[in-house]
């Protein structure tokens, strides 16, 4: 007959409370490492730039500010890149913070800025020319020719575009990534705009 727990020799009680100890220890490692994997994953999900499909859901109610960033745009025609945290001109440096150089004021910028947060574009607004072709980015995801960019694409009225699906008569598509060539995927939203996603490549 076993002894009473009281009566157990020290070194066995030790043992045992070790034993349970451990247990208790693996149990909360394992619930330790359970709860950061899941955050890892819903962070990596979050960070996920939207699909063109969820995009293309959206565009009706973001129509208006789209279409007013580009007016905007179009006025600032010397700018290549507006983004709410660096400028840059067709034929400048870029700016990483406010200056005259620019040619707009520092009130015309937070105007922009508060435009992109009322549609979550997170990365401005690329124009290829001045009142060229225009990329309304609302979410990017990786570093450099790696990286995924979603938003909306404006094809202004000329010949010659920088991007694909401007010269596509389809009315949606998708363009696999392969050495030297970049992945995209677009859907067309009206006559001139698309909800699209460009990378990697």
């Amino acid at each position: 007959m076993a002894p009473d727990a009281p009566h157990r020799p020290a070194w066995r009680r030790l043992l045992l409370l070790g034993t349970k100890v451990a247990g208790i220890l693996v149990a909360a490692g394992g619930a330790v490492v359970a709860m950061l994997a899941t955050a890892l994953l819903f962070l990596m999900w979050s960070c996920q730039p939207p699909t063109v499909g969820s995009l293309a859901s959206r565009f009706a109610g973001k129509r208006p500010d789209l279409e007013k960033i580009l007016a905007m745009s179009d006025q600032d025609a010397q700018l290549a890149v507006i983004d709410p945290s660096w400028l840059m001109k067709f034929d400048g440096p870029e700016l990483l913070g406010y200056s005259p150089e620019s040619g707009i004021s520092a009130e015309r910028w937070d105007e922009y800025r508060r435009v992109f947060r009322r549609i979550g574009a997170t990365q401005g607004i690329r124009r290829s020319a001045p009142k060229g072709d225009a990329f309304i980015i609302i979410k990017s995801f990786g570093i450099l020719a790696n990286g995924i960019s979603s938003g909306y694409l404006y094809c202004a009225p000329r010949a010659q575009h920088q991007y694909a699906p401007c010269s596509s008569a389809e009315q949606q598509g998708k363009h696999p990534y392969s050495p030297g060539d970049e992945a995209y995927e677009f859907i067309k939203v009206t006559d001139r705009w698309f909800a699209y996603s460009q990378g990697p490549g």
